[in-house]
């Protein structure tokens, strides 16, 4: 699910970030003004990748197109859908048929199709099922922001304290927190805003 690698700010713009951490470049002697910007808008894009793969869905309303087939053992009129919660259908075709929106109804994680339709099932074989559909979360809730925000200052900590496991030195104290810590507290944060999946019952709308 993550777009890491896409816009850094697709959530959170570098200078809103930057406003919410306790240091910036000057107090990373070690790299430059740019590198320290650079070093920032990694951070920010891997955080923003890392909540998406934890919550299996975006944050902003996307728009794809997917090539499906039907998984075999799953009802012969619905489509499971690969990224939810779906929001909207803008066409599906099935095999160079195209479907009339009359002929399917969209859930937040599947298709169904309607009796009135001209196929009587959804294929399972040949990847035959081409659908243009939005889905994604309409907004960034603050907890999400406050875990991305938390993860990018945990990342540019680690450019000073990589390696560390306690104090820096007797007379500088540094209390050191694992990675694996910040994260696994991140991920309660946002578990919240998981997207719904198809096996767990979601309903047509």
């Amino acid at each position: 699910m993550s777009t890491t690698g896409g816009d850094p700010e697709r959530y959170l713009e570098v200078s809103d970030v930057q406003e919410e951490l306790p240091f910036n470049a000057n107090d990373f002697p070690l790299q430059s003004s740019d590198q320290y910007d650079n070093a920032l808008e990694r951070a920010l894009d891997a955080a923003s990748g890392m909540v998406e793969d934890w919550t299996d869905t975006v944050f902003a309303t996307t728009t794809r197109t997917s090539t499906l087939s039907r998984p075999v053992g799953v009802a012969e009129r619905e489509l499971p859908m690969p990224h939810r919660p779906v929001q909207s259908v803008t066409s599906v075709t099935v095999g160079g048929l195209v479907l009339d929106s009359e002929d399917y109804r969209a859930g937040e994680t599947y298709l169904y199709l309607l009796p009135s339709a001209p196929i009587s099932e959804w294929p399972t074989d040949n990847l035959a099922i081409d659908v243009t559909y939005t889905h994604g979360r309409d907004g960034v809730p603050s907890e999400v922001k406050r875990a991305i925000i938390r993860l990018v200052r945990n990342a540019l900590d680690q450019i000073e304290t990589d390696g560390m496991e306690s104090d820096r030195t007797a007379s500088e104290s540094y209390t050191y927190r694992p990675p694996e810590d910040i994260k696994a507290e991140c991920v309660a944060m946002v578990s919240g805003y998981s997207a719904p999946s198809y096996y767990g019952g979601a309903q047509v709308i």
